[in-house]
């Protein structure tokens, strides 16, 4: 799958600066909003009883994780996501319901591996994956088509030595000219659920030459990637020169071919806009874009 991303995002990672408690996804690589927030941390949280009153959550992690499973199949929810968009509460002031900690200006990637990776480390042999005793489901989108699913990736992924990132493999058939690659993991080791994940999107090579786009990116030919340590292709100048995605004073450019308001080229993608009442999206920009898009 061969995607040009504009940026890359997670609910929680991990900054060079921190000691690795809950991990962070480690290839691709996100970028932060800040070197200073402790992005290690969950950035929203789930009440299970007022979800699922009926459940029993607050005894051991596989208990836990049991009842989670026999309530959510009887649920109408058909999948993790959109049971977090619906009860997150976001629990920091640094994050936002869609992005979490990471800022999708900062990244600029390309070809996307069949494998992701959630770790304490780049170096992926070491430290470990999901923290042990952090069970609990988790997903990866590709827009919105469902690329990976398990109900207890603790136990699914982790490496049976115990050591090194946890390598979840994904199906690349469903992210073939995908803009957004989602990653969401919640922790059920107590009866207050911790979200974290990573949120990435992308802008197609097709939509770089469709008219009205305002694009002034340099172009590159084929051989411009470089491969980088996190899982992708880099492209150089992508995010340098890129300046169609939305400004500062927190409003976005228009493209000219369909008169709606786009950032980073496309059409917004608040996939939060129903949770919360929070209207912002990745870098905590507000352009209030509740419903446009239905």
């Amino acid at each position: 799958m061969k995607m040009q991303a504009v940026a890359l995002v997670a609910f929680a990672g991990l900054g060079a600066q921190h000691v690795a408690a809950h991990g962070y996804l480690v290839q691709p690589l996100a970028k932060f909003i800040s070197q200073n927030i402790d992005i290690t941390q969950y950035s929203a949280t789930i009440d299970s009883y007022a979800l699922f009153p009926d459940g029993t959550f607050n005894t051991d992690p596989t208990a836990n994780v049991a009842s989670f499973v026999e309530n959510y199949e009887n649920s109408s929810y058909e999948n993790v996501k959109a049971m977090i968009v619906d009860n997150q509460v976001v629990v920091s002031t640094d994050a936002t319901a869609a992005c979490g900690f990471s800022d999708p200006d900062k990244t600029s990637y390309g070809a996307l591996n069949d494998t992701i990776y959630w770790g304490k480390s780049t170096d992926l042999s070491t430290g470990e994956g999901f923290v042990v005793g952090h069970m609990g489901p988790c997903e990866t989108w590709c827009d919105d088509n469902l690329a990976q699913q398990d109900m207890n990736c603790q136990v699914t992924y982790n490496p049976a030595s115990g050591e090194g990132a946890a390598p979840v493999p994904i199906d690349t058939s469903a992210c073939a000219d995908a803009q957004r690659l989602t990653f969401y993991w919640i922790a059920m080791h107590g009866a207050t659920w911790q979200v974290y994940g990573t949120l990435q999107l992308h802008d197609n090579d097709e939509h770089d030459r469709r008219p009205g786009n305002h694009d002034h990116r340099h172009d590159h030919g084929p051989n411009d990637y470089n491969h980088g340590p996190d899982g992708y292709n880099h492209r150089s100048g992508d995010h340098d020169d890129d300046h169609d995605h939305c400004s500062g004073d927190h409003h976005c450019h228009s493209g000219s071919y369909d008169y709606r308001p786009r950032c980073h080229g496309h059409r917004p993608r608040c996939h939060d806009r129903h949770s919360g009442g929070d209207d912002r999206c990745c870098g905590g920009e507000q352009y209030g874009w509740r419903g446009l898009y239905d």
